[in-house]
């Protein structure tokens, strides 16, 4: 098997190398072409991430990137996660099989807490944590329309914890093309399929979708096999209605279980006392959940619309270190209207109540083990026509209540000034807050020291009740420039500074507690740019540069990170893409819940091949440089829990639309 894998891979760099060898030979392809999207379509997608209101990508006044469809098919990637190493300033880390660190502007641990994530806009957030279960996020890539992705804060219209970014993953409607089968099979993504249909009748239109995938272990130095093999499939289905032509309303729902294997610690009695019968193994962990939403969009006149959402949220994680059964009941009503010729108006409220009921282990203790958590709240946001077609402002503030800490006044001011032609400069100033995780007031960590053997030491970390929301003020500023009809760049840079950060003072020789006592700031810049000289040959490339102001912070983050990426059509309707990332050396605390990311590289290419206009074939390999990677040293005691490195691994695809 070595020598196969090395023989495959020194066939995939072979074909990288033709990418520059053969495009002065290559003619457009019949279909599935580049040429189908222009540059000037990619630059007028319309979003809505950034002020919940349409508007097209150039004229947003913030630091936006959107992963379109034809993006992901052609990555070769097989989770969100990985689709999210396309953004500049996204640090994106896999720590295992099933698991993955992800932040941007902000140090990147498996604890990161201020990035937002949201599907068709649905908060998959857990207040747990303060973070996302990414191996839960079970949606099949092929149902996916965009994913957007803001760097930078985003709480005047989404609220707490959308404080250094906020991904919205926006999924195709029931009336949208694209019905499908595929199924891939490969060495370490050993089965994948996914399938969707969708129907009209008359005024309604209805969609059915569903995935499976087996992931093989990842590679333990220590171990061989890490013993964290993932399994997890899910169904989900989807009808809108159009009630009229002002009318239109949504029903969809999500059902998923999988059981994502990981290699803990657990403790018992004895070995809390003395270090001696801890157990380190590979344990089974049951994930399982579902969804439903409900939303209607009614439109007054050509200026005034409504929108009501409700939705109903449960997941269940099982493990034997910590489980938690957690419910989720979420409503909004959000206006927009016009008034006069220069200013449009957002208003909104929304209310969340959460449950959870968490099942304690010896080495996790949370005191109440059930606990009801709520949040209310109302946003303004008024964008101000100051200039025709040159100059608007966008102000606004999210006001929120929540169990913890109260009211929380998240404001900011947006400016979008176009001062000519395919030139536009954006700056922003805003507030923005991270409310406090249950782990942070009401959970005691108690684990062994094995560190510090033989001295065998208990170390606790302790929930503090008084624990306060993190505070961060923002300053962007961004120029894009489409200097070409080929050519378009995207600069942003930001300056972010953080007040009551979350810290581990020590209480004792080994007793640490959560506090507030931080202070730090972030800065940094991101370039992005695309180059399509001819129809059959795109070049996307990126670098960011990020520092933190403190150097003993928790967690970490690339300084420098690059990427270039290809899409070449190529006769025959052939397509050969391939993308290469460079991720730069770390500064970061190594020990209590730190984390560190080492300099690595990697290497993914694919191979498609469109035989029929329904019919698509892929070979991808990816990681192609190193035959194991670690891209992260992780949890506690790392030296007992040992690391895991992400395999090289290659897969074939096949894929049906009808």
């Amino acid at each position: 098997m070595p020598y196969v894998n090395e023989s495959l891979a020194r066939l995939s760099v072979a074909l990288l190398a033709a990418t520059i060898s053969l495009t002065p030979l290559a003619v457009r392809a019949d279909t599935f072409d580049l040429a189908n999207t222009t540059l000037e379509d990619l630059l007028n997608i319309e979003v809505t991430s950034v002020t919940k209101s349409a508007q097209k990508l150039l004229e947003a006044p913030s630091a936006i990137y959107v992963i379109t469809a034809e993006d992901i098919r052609r990555s070769g990637y097989t989770t969100v996660p990985e689709l999210l190493q396309m953004v500049p300033g996204l640090n994106v880390a896999r720590f295992s099989s099933n698991a993955w660190a992800i932040s941007t502007r902000s140090p990147n641990s498996i604890f990161t807490n201020d990035l937002l994530v949201m599907i068709d806009g649905r908060s998959v957030y857990t207040p747990l944590f303060a973070g996302t279960h990414w191996d839960i996020q079970n949606v099949p890539l092929e149902d996916i329309e965009r994913i957007e992705v803001i760097r930078g804060p985003g709480g005047t219209v989404w609220g707490a914890n959308a404080v250094s970014g906020v991904i919205n993953v926006i999924r195709r409607r029931p009336d949208d093309p694209g019905d499908h089968v595929s199924v891939a099979a490969g060495d370490e993504q050993r089965v994948m399929t996914s399938f969707r249909t969708s129907k009209r009748a008359g005024p309604v239109s209805l969609q059915a979708s569903g995935s499976y995938r087996y992931h093989d272990d990842s590679h333990s130095p220590s171990r061989g096999d890490a013993g964290d093999a993932w399994r997890q499939g899910g169904l989900s289905w989807a009808m809108d209605w159009q009630k009229s032509d002002d009318d239109l309303v949504t029903l969809q729902g999500d059902w998923y279980r999988g059981d994502p294997r990981q290699f803990s610690r657990e403790d018992n009695l004895g070995s809390l006392a003395t270090g001696v019968g801890m157990s380190l193994s590979s344990t089974e962990t049951t994930t399982r959940g579902g969804n439903m939403l409900f939303k209607w969009n009614h439109r007054f006149s050509e200026n005034t619309s409504t929108e009501a959402k409700f939705y109903w949220d449960r997941r269940t994680r099982n493990a034997d270190t910590l489980s938690d059964d957690r419910q989720t009941y979420d409503g909004e009503f959000q206006a927009n209207f016009r008034a006069g010729e220069r200013h449009a108006f957002a208003v909104g409220g929304g209310a969340r109540v959460m449950k959870d009921d968490l099942d304690n282990s010896l080495n996790f203790t949370f005191t109440p083990d059930s606990n009801d958590e709520a949040k209310y709240s109302f946003f303004i946001q008024d964008e101000i026509t100051v200039i025709p077609d040159t100059l608007k402002l966008t102000l606004g503030s999210k006001f929120e209540w929540n169990t913890y800490t109260g009211w929380e006044v998240q404001p900011g001011i947006r400016a979008m000034w176009t001062p000519a032609d395919r030139h536009q400069i954006w700056a922003a100033v805003s507030r923005s807050v991270r409310t406090p995780a249950r782990v942070e007031r009401e959970m005691d960590l108690l684990v062994v020291d094995v560190l510090t053997v033989p001295a065998v030491l208990p170390v606790t970390l302790s929930g503090n009740p008084d624990q306060d929301s993190e505070k961060m003020i923002s300053y962007e500023l961004g120029y894009r420039v489409q200097p070409t009809d080929e050519t378009s760049i995207d600069i942003a840079s930001f300056l972010n500074f953080w007040e009551n950060e979350v810290g581990f003072p020590s209480v004792g020789p080994t007793n640490l507690a959560f506090d507030n006592r931080e202070h730090s700031h972030t800065y940094g810049v991101e370039v992005a740019g695309v180059w399509q000289p001819i129809d059959w040959l795109r070049l996307t490339g990126s670098y960011s540069f990020f520092r933190v102001g403190r150097e003993d912070e928790t967690g970490a983050a690339p300084t420098h990170k690059f990427q270039i990426r290809s899409y070449l059509d190529l006769p025959g309707n052939f397509e050969l893409d391939s993308s290469f990332i460079y991720f730069g050396r770390t500064r970061a605390q190594d020990g209590l819940l730190g984390t560190r990311i080492d300099t690595r590289t990697g290497l993914d290419v694919r191979l498609g091949w469109h035989p029929t206009d329904q019919l698509e074939l892929s070979l991808v390999g990816q990681n192609l440089l190193r035959s194991e990677v670690e891209q992260t040293t992780h949890f506690i005691n790392s030296a007992a829990s040992g690391t895991q490195e992400i395999e090289r691994a290659f897969y074939g695809k096949v894929t049906w639309r009808f």
